[in-house]
């Protein structure tokens, strides 16, 4: 029996990775941009109302106040500017029970909710997923973030857990730095949908009244043709709610434009627009956009995914690259990445969760070792049940020249195979089995 990282190749699709894996450099030199990664260590149970996730935990942070307190779980911006906000929650059932229903993740700024920040998670049996809420955003001096989420069942809710030999696995984890330059605005967007799109970071599910189950496709093009290893897949079991995402870093020319194109297995099926009452409005989907490059050099980065499919086992593995998109200072050694250059930087892998003959059920779970090592708390865990998954590891660290990350993934299977899952669908190019995508601040 076997899970693992899968990679696919849909027909007249762009590749489906098993993993992607982005890095960004957050601080040039000594000019250390505004940025902060926390987390909560506790379970966060029973809430059919709103409730504010207390963030009790810094992993680093600069030039924003991280000191939360049991009430407001407020995160405080010291600085003015225009920053990137992501955070990914670990989410399933309490111990020992298999509680279904949804999840839902946002963001509040000084106690209002932020429009069109809203996800959703179906949860079914005690399954574990990722549910991921992200946002560019201007904020003012002294501004205050807080994560809100909601269930419709009293068991289910973002979870924390221990695996045996393994980094823990935090109930969420909350990555922001800012975007600006303090000479000059950089170019980004903020683009959203409020559309429901049926079939072709989105939501993804079935028409309403219905209950259809199949796969849902995600990807890129540039200038009409698609992007290679941009592919993602999700399954959709009877009308459940998931989030799909795809993710790149790509040297643009001058007038060059991108798109994002879907597809699905079933006409009920496509990105859904919800309005859950006393929430914002959940959006079909989100797209953010920044430039990375410095005009005077460019920055550190690299695009990596792998078009092999890897199968796990109870022994951690460390999961293979073998495509480099793109990159800049940064080397990778078939999956082992080595830094040319220090700083502050963004690690992003997203990989495609799956069973061989869609026979696997079990758990798979994915994080990131620096020299070795593990990385504390960047442990994710996605329950795999004879489907296909998004599963995301992310954060922002301190890299010194000479250091080297890798991700690493094992499987927990009850039966059949399962792992990182590489595809060829039909009339769409191939799906990696994992992309990560790494990057330096550009400034």
């Amino acid at each position: 029996t076997r899970l693992g990282l899968i990679a696919t190749q849909p027909e007249k699709e762009p590749l489906v990775p098993s993993v992607i894996f982005t890095i960004i450099q957050l601080s040039h030199g000594t000019n250390t941009i505004p940025y902060a990664v926390l987390f909560s260590s506790k379970t966060h149970l029973d809430s059919s109302d709103p409730e504010v996730i207390i963030l009790d935990g810094v992993i680093a942070a600069n030039k924003i106040d991280t000191t939360t307190d049991d009430e407001s779980g407020a995160i405080k911006y010291s600085k003015a500017g225009v920053y990137f906000l992501l955070a990914n929650t670990e989410v399933g059932s309490a111990e020992g029970t298999h509680a279904s229903g949804d999840i839902h993740l946002w963001m509040r700024r000084n106690g209002k909710d932020v429009p069109n920040s809203n996800s959703i998670q179906t949860i079914r049996n005690g399954s574990a997923a990722i549910v991921i809420s992200q946002t560019v955003i201007k904020l003012e001096a002294n501004d205050k973030i807080q994560m809100m989420f909601s269930t419709t069942n009293k068991e289910l809710g973002a979870i924390v857990s221990t695996p045996k030999k393994e980094p823990r696995v935090l109930s969420i984890l909350f990555s922001t730095f800012q975007l600006l330059n303090e000479e000059k605005p950089i170019p980004y967007a903020q683009l959203s949908s409020s559309e429901t799109q049926w079939g072709s970071n989105t939501e993804v599910g079935s028409a309403e009244g219905t209950h259809a189950s199949g796969e849902i496709h995600l990807w890129m093009r540039r200038n009409g043709k698609d992007i290679p290893n941009s592919n993602s897949i999700q399954t959709i079991r009877n009308g459940s709610a998931a989030i799909v995402i795809s993710q790149v870093a790509i040297k643009l020319e001058a007038n060059d434009k991108i798109q994002m194109m879907f597809s699905t297995t079933n006409k009920e099926l496509g990105a859904i627009v919800s309005t859950p009452k006393k929430e914002p409005r959940v959006l079909s989907i989100l797209f953010s956009t920044f430039q990375l490059l410095n005009e005077e050099k460019p920055i550190p980065y690299a695009q990596l995914s792998s078009s092999e499919t890897q199968w796990g086992c109870i022994t951690p593995k460390t999961v293979k690259l073998d495509n480099n998109d793109g990159s800049e200072r940064i080397k990778n050694h078939n999956g082992i990445l080595e830094f040319e250059e220090s700083g502050i930087y963004f690690v992003m892998a997203a990989a495609q969760c799956g069973s061989d003959k869609e026979d696997g059920i079990g758990d798979v779970h994915l994080w990131m070792k620096l020299n070795g090592k593990d990385i504390a708390n960047s442990n994710t865990i996605q329950t795999v049940n004879k489907d296909t998954s998004v599963l995301v590891s992310q954060t922002a660290i301190e890299i010194k020249a000479g250091d080297k990350i890798e991700m690493a993934f094992s499987t927990d299977i009850t039966e059949g195979t399962a792992g990182l899952v590489a595809s060829k669908p039909h009339r769409e190019s191939a799906v990696p089995s994992i992309i990560v995508s790494v990057f330096k601040s550009s400034y």
